[in-house]
């Protein structure tokens, strides 16, 4: 198994992986984009002694980023009394001399 990924600076690799009659494999690919794009990559699944049997599975994904909305949010209004509001500046008031 040949995996390469195009749009990404990772190396591709190659792992082996013996099959024999009747049997099957099954690997997971997990997409985890960084950026909001496209993405595009393929495997290559080569048969070992026949080259009438290579496969080529494409690989696509989309990132995209989460917008988030605030719906029916409310604002209290307060009365606010600046000589009682502490760090006001009637507190820093000096008597001039």
């Amino acid at each position: 198994m040949y995996c390469y990924l195009p749009d990404s600076k990772r190396k591709p690799h190659t792992a082996s992986v013996i099959v024999n009659i009747g049997e099957s494999a099954k690997f997971d690919v997990t997409f985890r984009p960084k950026i909001p794009q496209r993405s595009q990559g393929s495997i290559h699944l080569t048969v070992v002694n026949n080259q009438y049997e290579d496969s080529v599975v494409q690989l696509v994904g989309e990132g995209y980023e989460d917008e988030i909305s605030l719906d029916n949010i409310h604002s209290v209004m307060l009365p606010v009394d600046p000589e009682n509001e502490e760090g006001s500046m009637a507190d820093d008031d000096v008597p001039g001399e």
